[in-house]
């Protein structure tokens, strides 16, 4: 659907006729409103008022009248600036620049002309009289006061610098005058002028953007913001102190317009208190008559020269300026260039140069001054008596003393402990004192000297307790809770992997698979992969044979032949001499037992016991080149690492005199692979097979569904939120197991908070229970909140979990004894002293802070729910449900072992072989003798 345009402008003019129907008869006529003829049509007025009718075309007004006009009244000034015409050649041939105005005036029509000017102050109206010769002063503008650090209120500085043409805008430029009116404006503004308050004006838009320029350059900030526009621009407006340029000054000596009167009695009358004009005036009055009457008043009063007079207000020096530099040179600051040394309000002497005249915000010490000796900052300081306590301070001078902080030492002494407050009299007193005192009597038992305000969970002493990891724990006695939750150690882990390659992380992570690069190869290739990840088997035909036997499968798969236990006895040149090989045959290389040797010493020295034999056979390891008695090697071999009967190690075998791991060597290619297969088999377990990772996936899903419907509240819901991001990013077991863990210990922090909250600190309970028990509520919420941040961190380990898990045990026997000394005591029942006994029992044990077995706290939860049993009042304890804490199978938490049936499965947290252990799969006992 298309809009014609006349429907728009239709209803754009019927939005105008109601704003001026909804307004007087009396209607002001101006110039773009003549161009709406239909709107005037519509509203006939009767009486039309035209504003600055002079400068007003008169078509413009004559096609606006309507039939309805009755009475016309026109204001202006036909001595000011004339109507514009678009076309030039038009206003002087035809006269069109003539106003309606101007003509009437001209044929001598009656007009009314205001006497008394209102504007300008009497030194800048006599400057009018060449024009309005019978011009009157208000008694307002007599009472002007004088503009500041100006010898006159009104000069005209004249100079002959030369001007240039703009090529682009073909106006003209006069860089003197440009920097000169924009350093006289900085000048001002350092007298205590606002912006607002003066104006630049010039003749030419050349000019206009040249004088912008300079003040956009400019380092005061106010300067940015003074108003600079053309004179005709200006008609009609005023401002208490102009400054004018008037640009012209050439070898041709043409002054251009600035010669009509019109727009010179425009310059001249804007200024209201004072007025600064500079330019060439010999050549103005040279070729203007109106300028040559103007400059010939301006010398009888002593209103012009080639330099401007200032004046300091304190010391009523003057100081003369003819250039831009000279303001730099002779008022950097504003005034004259001796010190200012006006004595402020505090009796101090402010001895700054001159800057401001002295103001309000001057007479005090608010700023620092400018040491000429020393050519450094100083600051003035003295003594004052604080109102608010009375002490006398040492305090920057100037500032207001209901604001300054007293610094003497607070002299109040603290309610809790009783020693005096540490901190200022200016702040509050402190909560925690500082004052070092010696403590003994905490349940770790360390003789310490702390401040007193220091609780025993911040007992300085170090921890260095062994961790099972193996490290020293770097953590303080209070920080890891008297070794309950031990500080996460952040050594270098330094394990060994299941690939026999030492872990390069750090020891608080769960060790991941190795990446380094696989040092898995065989005669016919290697492996590309980095170690932790899967190896692909050899498909190539193994070349193991000799002159008795050969294999007849794959590179990849076991061997079909034996060890051949053949002589190898080939002839080796040893030098000059011939030995007979006592290697093997098929083995390489030839082995001679007289020349060959292990890291300097003969082969023959003993180490299995065989070495020595006349008849025995030798053998060396591709991987470190060792050699060794073919018996004993065998036997070293075929044998197991540990000391259980029907269990194995499952790690590579290892050279016995270097311990570099055995890896290529063909006699024993068996043994190897039998070992890389039961690797293989260790990186799927912990790596975790997908179908299980996505069934782990589904069944933490639907537990965290279950708990947020449980537990809805606001922050519990945050925790549930992250959890299930965490299972979304699953994927790998060891992520599965903390993610468990974690969602089974936020379960346990939900649960005991809830009872926490519901029976203890609950708002009908609060008020009547015990200030002691309350006490002690809210130490176990605190305690709980640290648990849950702990275990909900980053990078969290199993064995932190565990320990978790069990202060977790810890806090909720806490909360139950609290909960029953509440409810005995709210009751008023008297227990009987084995009760009582037990509860002091309770008490002492969970007061020493001491690591207790959860097995000694169940034990110890089962007591105080025989109380609760016993007394028909109170209510048995709630059993908890727990989550058993998940393994992790990290690839180095212990040393890993295949059971006689081919189970995997890992033993010890530090890797050190157990005597007797279990299988997790089949619950085979291990170290004790088998019976299917």
């Amino acid at each position: 659907m298309f809009i014609p345009l006349e429907t728009f402008i239709a209803v754009g003019a019927l939005e105008a006729l109601q704003t001026l129907v909804e307004r007087t008869e009396k209607h002001y006529l101006h110039q773009p409103l003549a161009g709406k003829r239909r709107i005037l049509q519509r509203i006939c007025p009767k009486i039309v008022l035209v504003e600055e009718a002079a400068e007003v075309l008169e078509g413009h007004i004559i096609t606006s009248f309507t039939k309805e006009c009755e009475h016309l009244i026109l204001i202006g000034d036909h001595q000011q600036l004339r109507p514009t015409p678009a076309v030039y050649e038009l206003a002087k041939k035809y006269k069109l620049d003539v106003s309606l105005f101007e003509r009437m005036v001209n044929v001598g029509i009656q007009c009314e002309r205001l006497s008394v000017q209102h504007r300008m102050r009497p030194e800048i109206a006599a400057l009018m009289k060449h024009i309005y010769d019978d011009l009157e002063n208000h008694e307002s503008v007599e009472k002007y006061e004088d503009i500041k650090g100006m010898k006159k209120n009104m000069f005209f500085i004249d100079h002959s610098y030369l001007e240039m043409s703009c090529d682009q805008s073909h106006s003209h430029v006069n860089e003197h005058e440009a920097r000169f009116l924009v350093a006289l404006c900085r000048y001002l503004l350092q007298q205590g002028y606002r912006s607002d308050q003066i104006t630049l004006l010039t003749t030419y838009m050349g000019q206009m953007f040249a004088i912008r320029d300079c003040l956009r350059n400019d380092d005061e900030q106010a300067a940015r913001s003074i108003r600079v526009t053309t004179v005709d621009n200006f008609q009609g407006e005023e401002n208490d102190i102009i400054l004018l340029s008037l640009v012209r000054s050439n070898r041709d000596e043409k002054v251009g317009f600035i010669k009509i009167v019109n727009r010179a009695c425009v310059a001249l009358s804007r200024a209201k208190k004072g007025f600064y004009c500079i330019g060439n005036f010999d050549l103005l009055s040279k070729h203007s008559d109106i300028w040559r009457k103007i400059v010939a008043d301006l010398k009888a009063s002593g209103s012009i020269g080639n330099s401007l007079r200032l004046v300091c207000q304190i010391h009523r020096a003057d100081v003369s300026v003819k250039c831009a530099k000279d303001f730099k040179n002779k008022v950097p600051n504003g005034g004259c260039q001796r010190p200012c040394r006006v004595r402020l309000e505090c009796g101090h002497a402010y001895v700054e140069s001159r800057v401001v005249a002295p103001s309000k915000a001057v007479l005090t010490c608010a700023r620092s001054f400018v040491s000429k000796s020393v050519r450094r900052i100083v600051q003035l300081w003295c003594k004052k008596t604080l109102p608010l306590c009375g002490h006398t301070n040492t305090v920057r001078c100037g500032r207001d003393v209901n604001r300054v902080e007293c610094k003497i030492q607070c002299e109040k002494k603290l309610p809790k402990c009783g020693h005096r407050c540490g901190n200022h009299c200016g702040k509050p007193c402190t909560e925690k004192c500082q004052k070092l005192v010696k403590r003994t009597e905490w349940p770790c038992g360390h003789d310490v000297r702390v401040a007193c305000s220091t609780t025993p969970e911040d007992c300085p002493v170090p921890c260095s307790s062994d961790l099972v990891c193996g490290h020293q724990c770097s953590g303080r006695c209070g920080e890891c809770r008297m070794g309950r939750i031990h500080k996460r150690c952040r050594s270098k882990c330094g394990r060994l992997l299941v690939c026999s390659h030492e872990c390069k992380e750090s020891c608080i992570m769960a060790c991941p698979p190795c990446s380094r690069k696989c040092e898995n190869r065989c005669v016919h290739s290697y492996c590309k992969k980095t170690c932790g990840e899967l190896c692909k088997l050899c498909c190539e035909v193994c070349t193991w044979q000799c002159r008795h036997y050969k294999c007849s499968k794959l590179c990849g798969e076991f061997c079909d032949r034996p060890r051949c236990n053949k002589p190898c006895n080939r002839i080796m040149l040893c030098g000059s001499r011939r030995h007979i090989c006592r290697g093997l045959c098929g083995e390489e290389p030839c082995i001679c037992a007289v020349c060959d040797r292990n890291d300097g010493s003969p082969i023959t020295e003993i180490f299995f016991g065989e070495e020595d034999e006349y008849d025995t056979l030798f053998i060396q390891l591709p991987d470190c080149k060792h050699i060794f008695a073919v018996v004993g090697l065998d036997r070293y071999m075929d044998m197991n690492d540990d000391d259980m009967h029907d269990s194995h190690v499952i790690q590579l075998k290892s050279c016995p005199r270097c311990t570099t791991p055995i890896r290529t060597s063909l006699r024993y290619g068996n043994v190897i692979k039998q070992q890389l297969q039961d690797i293989e088999k260790v990186k799927v377990q912990a790596h975790g097979h997908p179908s299980e990772m996505d069934e782990t996936k589904r069944r933490l899903q639907t537990r965290l569904t279950d708990l947020k419907m449980t537990f809805p509240g606001e922050d519990e819901m945050k925790e549930w939120n992250r959890l299930e991001r965490s299972v979304g990013r699953m994927t790998k077991g060891t992520m599965a197991a903390i993610t468990e863990n974690q969602v089974s210990l936020m379960e346990r922090f939900c649960v005991m908070n809830h009872k926490l909250s519901q029976r203890l600190l609950c708002e009908p309970r609060r008020k009547l229970s015990l200030a002691d028990i309350r006490l002690e509520g809210l130490s176990v919420q605190r305690e709980l909140e640290y648990l849950r941040k702990r275990f909900m961190s980053q990078g969290v380990t199993e064995r932190e979990v565990r320990d978790i898990d069990v202060e977790f045990s810890r806090q909720n026997l806490l909360l139950e004894l609290c909960l029953l000394r509440y409810d005995v005591k709210s009751l008023g029942l008297n227990l009987k002293s084995k009760f009582l006994n037990v509860m002091t029992a309770v008490q002492d044990a969970l007061s020493s802070g001491r690591l207790v077995e959860e097995e000694r706290l169940d034990e110890l939860l089962g007591q105080l729910d025989t109380i609760r049993e016993t007394y028909r009042y109170l209510s048995p304890i709630t059993p908890e449900e727990k989550n058993e804490i998940v393994s992790a199978m990290n690839l180095s938490q212990g040393r890993w072992y295949k059971c006689p049936r081919g189970h995997i499965y890992i033993v010890g947290g530090c890797g050190a072989a157990m005597q007797r252990s279990t299988c997790p799969e089949c619950r085979l006992v291990i170290g004790e003798q088998i019976t299917d």
